[in-house]
Order: C-alpha cells, then sequence, then structure tokens
C-alpha cells in the first residue's frame, strides 16, 4: 500500500522542496511506494504560489534533482492526518503541526533535536549545508520509518 509523506517547514520555499525532492529520490532507489509532498506551515510565506529559491534550485541541481517546478503550498490547506508521516524541519515547524493534526504519532521532527537549520536569506553554502545534513542524516532517519511497518497499539 502507497505511503503518504509531507515534509514542512515555514514558507515551503527552501527546506521542505529540498528534502522533498531528496526523500522521493531515495524513495525511488529503494522501490517504496512512496508518495512524497511538502508544504509550508506559514499561511504568508506558503500561499505565494512562488517557486523554491534560487539557491535552492542551485543546490538540488549539484545534485542532479530539478525543482524547477515546485510551487509553494500551504500546510493549512491540507488534512494531515491523510498522511501516514509528516516531517517537521525544525523545532518550531514542528510546534506549528502539533496544533493542525489531530493524529501526533504521525509527527516527526527531522534532525532531532535541532532539526534542519533555515538557509532563508543566507549563502549558498548554506543551502549547500542543509542538503548536506538532509542526505546524510535525515534521509537515513526517514529510511528506518518507511522501510517498517509501523505496529499498531493495542
Amino acid at each position: 500500500m502507497r505511503k503518504k509523506v509531507l515534509v514542512v517547514c515555514k514558507g515551503n520555499a527552501c527546506r521542505s522542496p529540498m528534502l522533498k525532492a531528496l526523500l522521493h529520490r531515495a524513495c525511488q532507489e529503494r522501490n517504496l511506494d512512496v508518495q512524497v509532498e511538502s508544504a509550508g506551515f506559514s499561511e504568508k510565506e506558503a500561499t505565494r504560489n512562488e517557486p523554491a529559491t534560487d539557491k535552492s534550485v542551485v543546490c538540488m541541481d549539484r545534485v542532479g534533482i530539478d525543482i524547477r517546478n515546485h510551487k509553494r503550498k500551504w500546510s493549512g490547506n491540507l488534512n494531515l492526518d491523510s498522511y501516514d508521516l509528516v516531517v517537521a524541519a525544525d523545532q518550531k515547524t514542528f510546534c506549528a503541526l502539533l496544533e493542525q493534526i489531530v493524529e501526533h504519532s504521525k509527527l516527526v521532527l527531522a534532525n532531532p533535536p535541532v532539526g534542519i537549520p533555515n538557509p532563508w536569506g543566507k549563502p549558498q553554502e548554506a543551502y549547500d549545508e542543509c542538503a548536506r545534513i538532509m542526505t546524510e542524516v535525515v534521509i537515513p532517519q526517514l529510511m528506518m520509518v518507511l522501510d517498517h511497518p509501523r505496529r499498531k497499539r493495542k
């Protein structure tokens, strides 16, 4: 059965589109049937219907992934409980999502306890560092969850 994963950051402009793309590729490489989506929790930032930042696009180009067609999406327009897993990019995102999701067991923090640093407004190197953290830490963390079926609570 296909699993649905939602990756969320503040504005859906940097971290969540990058992590969505990297997680999608990792799932394909492992032949996992996973639908990966991304969103932002900030209504002001995520409802602009704008693309990912130029620096995010450059960063993903360097690893052979094209995110130019990405358009920002607001998590408030989604039913978060319809996802099997909701991934928060950082603590602030995690706390915001606690207000939007009923089944808290579906919510995980990427790279606990600190999350993924926000590169917004920083040099290209900050975006590259985010991609490194995602690739070396977050993707393996999420693969452990996605590769193993969840046990039902009694």
